[in-house]
């Protein structure tokens, strides 16, 4: 049976950032692109509870959004997923410090006078390695322009509001990926290194030539490195996320 990956983008984007990295991955990989009109909804995702063990694998904000949703199991059991394993990219478990909420606050500001792609475009900069591709640019400026401003603003909010995700990560029992880029503007190596230091099992590595938007930068490097991390095995003595011990 095919793996089932379940791929969150990050800020402002939808299915389009991970268009390439999935067309690599099928049919040998059942891939799943979450929405965040779902993620940042009343309930969770229908496929959260539905049975199937996950492949979480979260970028930029939704590695953060995974993290948090790990840390339920500690207050609340029930609210956890079979989640098998986790890949985290370009992205980080820090909680949120004074930087990130005065940067929420700042991108408020953009956000309730200028709009979506305007908050794309000051941000943009900082997205790529080196200058992006015309398409590149393009693509981040229109799923900038297609999210809803509400739904930027509950983006925005939970990155300023996240906890503390190390300690769910240290506690995960599934094979975990840390990956990034080397030119990573927004995600930088002090913040990979503690997750790495949280979970030194970890799969980790570092692309050269890369900013933050792997999925667009590298998609085949990214999509060769997460089947090697879906063919990691699980080790029947580790409880799986969400799933109690017996």
């Amino acid at each position: 049976m095919a793996p089932h990956l379940i791929l969150i983008p990050g800020t402002m984007c939808d299915q389009r950032l991970f268009a390439a990295v999935a067309r690599r991955l099928r049919p040998g990989v059942a891939v799943q692109v979450a929405r965040w009109r779902e993620l940042l909804g009343t309930a969770p995702p229908a496929w959260w509870h539905d049975g199937r063990p996950l492949n979480l694998l979260g970028f930029s904000l939704g590695g953060i959004w995974a993290l948090q949703r790990l840390g339920l199991r500690q207050t609340d059991p029930a609210q956890a997923p079979t989640i098998q394993r986790l890949a985290l990219l370009g992205s980080n478990a820090d909680p949120a410090g004074p930087a990130i909420i005065r940067r929420s606050r700042e991108q408020r500001w953009l956000l309730a006078r200028r709009g979506t792609t305007a908050l794309a475009r000051a941000v943009k900069a900082r997205y790529f390695a080196s200058r992006p591709h015309r398409w590149q640019a393009q693509l981040v400026l229109d799923m900038a322009r297609r999210t809803p401003r509400g739904m930027a603003r509950r983006q925005i909010k939970l990155a300023a509001g996240r906890s503390d995700g190390l300690h769910a990560l240290a506690n995960f029992q599934g094979p975990v990926a840390v990956w990034a880029g080397r030119q990573d503007g927004l995600c930088p190596a002090p913040q990979q290194q503690r997750m790495r230091q949280a979970r030194a099992d970890a799969i980790s590595h570092t692309w050269s030539g890369c900013g933050h938007m792997i999925p667009l930068e590298a998609p085949g490097r990214l999509a060769i490195a997460i089947r090697r991390w879906l063919s990691q095995p699980l080790s029947p003595l580790e409880p799986i996320a969400g799933v109690p011990k017996r």
